[in-house]
């Protein structure tokens, strides 16, 4: 992103970059405001008086040969070997007065590069600067609604987060409002699917969703959800000691959640990992390890 030297009003200025720009001058509101790097403002104050001095130079060279031309006109009865003479002398000043304003375009610009150099390298650590806290604005309200889903439905966070997150995008208004919003695979953003809302789906929604699903029966508490079957306490006939030997398919969504509180998660993940090992609730119950809470 490029930004503007100077400014007339702040407002031109993302929100983000203001805080680089400084008023021109602190008795003239209408000055506008410049971009401030630390160390340039002697820089640009002798850049200044160097372009003022050759200035005064040249119209001073100026006023000099018009005043010689001036004279020729008075005197008709000067002879041609002194208005040579003075051709001659006036060709010499315009070349010295021309050597001068080459001189001083040509320590101009190389004094203006060297100070857009150093406004470069400035912006561009901005920019770094803004990227990362964007992402980590962005990163705290996905993570912010996900968890207000997962609490909603009694949901285990370890588990569900890393899925509700992946399912996020962080969009802005015209007003620069941030907001996030449930996608599908394709990134495109999911539309409520409860009776009578007519808007986007909320990650309350999203979870709940995944609540009514065997496969992360065991990300929520027993009784939420669609699932069924024996209390998460006695787990079925046998208690959960019969849970052992019976197949993941086979079992009930409350017999799953019976399992894990009898024998704990790195046990759900090898018996789903020996007789699942690619289904999805298999893989992130595996990178769920990698969380506490």
């Amino acid at each position: 992103m490029e930004l503007d030297r100077k400014v007339e009003n702040l407002d031109e200025v993302p929100e983000v970059y203001r805080e680089a720009y400084v008023q021109i001058d602190p008795n003239n509101a209408e000055a506008g405001f410049r971009l401030a790097v630390k160390g340039d403002d002697e820089a640009i104050v002798s850049l200044r008086q160097s372009l003022e001095n050759e200035r005064a130079a040249s119209k001073e060279a100026k006023k000099r040969v018009q005043d010689y031309q001036a004279r020729l006109e008075r005197f008709g009865d000067i002879t041609p070997e002194s208005v040579n003479d003075m051709r001659t002398r006036l060709d010499g000043m315009g070349e010295d007065v021309q050597s001068q304003i080459d001189s001083a375009i040509s320590s101009a610009k190389a004094q203006f590069e060297q100070v857009e150099s150093k406004y470069k390298s400035k912006i561009e650590e901005l920019e770094s600067l803004a990227t990362d806290k964007t992402n980590r604005l962005h990163n705290a309200l996905k993570q912010r609604d996900a968890l207000d889903g997962i609490q909603a439905h009694k949901g285990r966070s370890k588990f569900l987060l890393s899925e509700v997150m992946s399912h996020m995008r962080v969009l802005e208004d015209e007003n620069g409002n941030t907001f996030t919003r449930m996608v599908d695979d394709q990134g495109n953003v999911l539309v409520s699917r409860r009776s009578g809302v007519d808007g986007p789906m909320s990650a309350e929604e999203f979870v709940e969703g995944l609540s009514a699903k065997d496969e992360w029966a065991p990300a929520f508490d027993a009784g939420v959800g669609s699932g069924g079957g024996a209390s998460a306490s006695g787990g079925g006939a046998g208690g959960a000691g019969a849970l052992l030997n019976k197949p993941v398919d086979a079992m009930s969504r409350d017999e799953k959640v019976a399992f894990i509180e009898k024998y704990g998660n790195e046990k759900w993940v090898e018996k789903l990992n020996r007789e699942q090992p690619n289904s999805m609730a298999g893989r992130y119950f595996n990178v769920a390890q990698n969380y506490s809470g």
